[in-house]
């Protein structure tokens, strides 16, 4: 997978990192068990294609891709407690979504 791809993901995570809300973070490809009855956050970066979107070898790149955070609530404790953490999942997407530019090690993020 491209640098990019990396440094794309890299950013979410670090600003996921700065919004959890007291939340844990279940990374991928890190060893996480749960609390019983612990609320937390799961993201996943899924790339899609790179595609060239102006002229010639020096062309613009497009890359896309999909940042998903699942929120996992416990089990058997109805929707009370989804719906009171649904006010902080909202947070995070206006967050994570808000029209900002981050700068990371190799490529320009527009949000």
């Amino acid at each position: 997978m491209a640098t990019f791809f990396n440094d794309i993901q890299a950013a979410f995570d670090n600003r996921l990192n700065t919004l959890t809300g007291g939340y844990d973070i279940a990374w991928s490809n890190i060893a996480y068990e749960p609390d019983a009855g612990t609320t937390y956050l799961r993201p996943s970066f899924l790339p899609t294609d790179t595609v060239q979107v102006g002229l010639g070898s020096s062309g613009l790149d497009d890359t896309r891709g999909v940042y998903q955070i699942d929120v996992v609530y416990p089990a058997g404790n109805g929707r009370g407690v989804s719906t009171k953490s649904m006010w902080f999942t909202r947070r995070v997407m206006e967050e994570l979504l808000s029209p900002t530019q981050w700068q990371t090690t190799s490529k320009e993020v527009l949000l």
